[in-house]
């Protein structure tokens, strides 16, 4: 049985190493939902192409973290504050790192 979760939640967390990343949570509707889940974007992919999947989890009573990875989307900006480009190596070891501790 399906139901129907609230609107998402725009949410801001950060890496690490200070960077501020975008991201979005689909809560279950259930007080107590089964497990969280959080979405790890494809390379370059914002996170709203991940969003009917979120609210599919979120009907069914898993709640969802969606977010966009540094440089990207909402996360935007192509240099970290030390003006670097960034690198893929920091979405895996930073951003997701910070994903998961926010979820």
């Amino acid at each position: 049985m399906t139901t129907t979760p609230p609107p998402p939640e725009e949410i801001r967390f950060e890496a690490p190493d200070g960077r501020p990343l975008e991201g979005r949570i689909f809560r279950a509707q259930s007080r107590d939902p089964a497990a969280a889940v959080a979405v790890l974007g494809a390379m370059a992919v914002g996170q709203g192409f991940y969003e009917p999947f979120a609210r599919f989890l979120a009907e069914r009573g898993l709640s969802a973290l969606t977010f966009d990875y540094r440089g990207i989307g909402r996360s935007g900006g192509r240099h970290d504050g030390d003006g670097r480009e960034m690198r893929m190596l920091d979405w895996g070891r930073r951003d997701v790192e910070a994903a998961l501790a926010r979820g």
